[in-house]
């Protein structure tokens, strides 16, 4: 992380937005499969400013939509601030919108949303049916990360 964050701010003195914003979510989702919850978090934060007045985002295939949304539901969790709460909603939507070759990632943020609103009866059906849905469509990344929070969830 230290070598992104030289990075991060070597782009940002250079008003380099776009490719800082672009570090800033693959410095996220690297924080978030390591548990750093709080850098995670940051890191969504800051992109957010450095996109505010940009047309072009991140988009990455879907994927800053995914790890926003699973960082939003860990913040929500951890905060429980109504802001990352509308935004993990916002990114099972656009996930959804996004992303009709990956459906193993909207069935874990649905799984994932409905364990943080309280609704826990079908999680354990729902974490399996991302995680053999990503082990069918060969994201082991993805069906690594589910089997990791259906380890969470259990504990």
């Amino acid at each position: 992380l230290e070598e992104g964050k030289k990075m991060l701010n070597e782009h940002i003195e250079k008003k380099r937005t776009h490719l800082a914003a672009m570090v800033c979510f693959h410095l996220s989702y690297t924080a978030y499969i390591f548990c750093n919850y709080d850098f995670a978090r940051n890191m969504v934060e800051m992109r957010w400013k450095l996109e505010k007045n940009r047309y072009r985002k991140v988009g990455i295939f879907g994927a800053v939509h995914f790890f926003d949304g699973l960082i939003s539901i860990v913040s929500a969790q951890q905060t429980k601030e109504d802001k990352w709460i509308n935004h993990a909603l916002e990114c099972v939507n656009k996930t959804k919108a996004s992303t009709n070759v990956n459906p193993q990632r909207v069935l874990l943020l649905e799984t994932e949303i409905d364990v943080l609103m309280g609704k826990t009866k079908d999680a354990i059906e729902g974490y399996n049916k991302a995680i053999n849905t990503a082990s069918e469509n060969k994201y082991i990344n993805e069906q690594a990360i589910a089997n990791e929070r259906a380890g969470d969830f259990c504990l």
